[in-house]
């Protein structure tokens, strides 16, 4: 398994994109911020597709290929998210795996 660490700081007032520098499977993004929450979407114009990752707290998605041959869940160079700091500027954390 190969692992990608990635570390991105967020604000208030932009939706910074994300997308993983190789194919992985696995993404987990930690909040490093302990103070503020941090929101995710998958459409930075739609809020219905929001989740909340509490402040100090770690989220993953996806699952670990039982194959080398499974294609990626997540494939490098593709937005698979949006990420923004409820308030203030904050570090994310993000973990790729494949």
């Amino acid at each position: 398994m190969s692992l990608i660490i990635q570390e991105l700081t967020v604000d208030n007032v932009t939706w910074s994109p994300f997308s993983p520098s190789d194919d992985c499977n696995v993404v987990s993004f930690y909040n490093k911020d302990i103070t503020s929450d941090l929101k995710f979407r998958t459409d930075a114009a739609d809020p219905t597709t929001e989740v909340v990752i509490p402040a100090g707290i770690e989220k993953q998605w996806g699952h670990y290929a039982l194959s080398a041959q499974t294609s990626p869940r997540y494939p490098r160079n593709v937005i698979i998210g949006y990420l923004q700091s409820v308030s203030g500027t904050g570090p994310v954390k993000i973990e790729c795996g494949r």
